[in-house]
């Protein structure tokens, strides 16, 4: 397949941003602009539907549910503020806010903080016993290791659900 190029204009901030979070992602900016861009893609095919005719017209779709929900005043206040910031309406803002987020797994960082948590239980004890004076040289290759891993783990964790 034979790729094309696009040009576009960003202000020196924005540019720095992009590269920043494309490092991030370990990504380069154009790896980055492609999979952002293709990730927006899919969810507009998912809200809107494409007419099968030639017109290969774009229309949304219809809703048909209606779900009520109570806030609070001030729940009220801030998201109608965030709906005007983005010039949309409050119903608009709640669809994209609630079907266009990842749903997180947090059952992955309970386990990551079960392994920190043991690990500086491990070092406590070790520290307790160097100030009582009952060991003075402790090798922490494997507790610096479990530590890399579980940082390698959390970094993963982040780049994916950055965006």
């Amino acid at each position: 397949m034979k790729s094309e190029r696009i040009y576009i204009r960003v202000s020196k901030n924005e540019k720095q941003e992009l590269e920043r979070y494309a490092l991030l992602s370990g990504k380069t900016i154009s790896e980055y602009m492609i999979t952002n861009s293709r990730r927006d893609i899919e969810k507009k095919k998912r809200i809107y539907k494409v007419e099968d005719n030639d017109s290969g017209k774009i229309t949304p779709e219809n809703k048909e549910k209606l779900v009520q929900v109570k806030f609070t005043k001030s729940g009220f206040k801030t998201l109608n503020e965030r709906a005007d910031k983005l010039n949309i309406t409050i119903s608009e803002y709640v669809r994209r806010a609630t079907l266009h987020k990842r749903i997180f797994d947090f059952t992955f960082i309970r386990e990551l903080t079960m392994e920190l948590r043991k690990i500086g239980t491990n070092l406590n004890q070790l520290t307790h016993l160097a100030n009582m004076e009952k060991i003075r040289v402790v090798n922490l290759k494997e507790t610096k290791d479990e530590i890399a891993g579980i940082y390698g783990e959390l970094r993963k964790l982040f780049r994916k659900n950055l965006y």
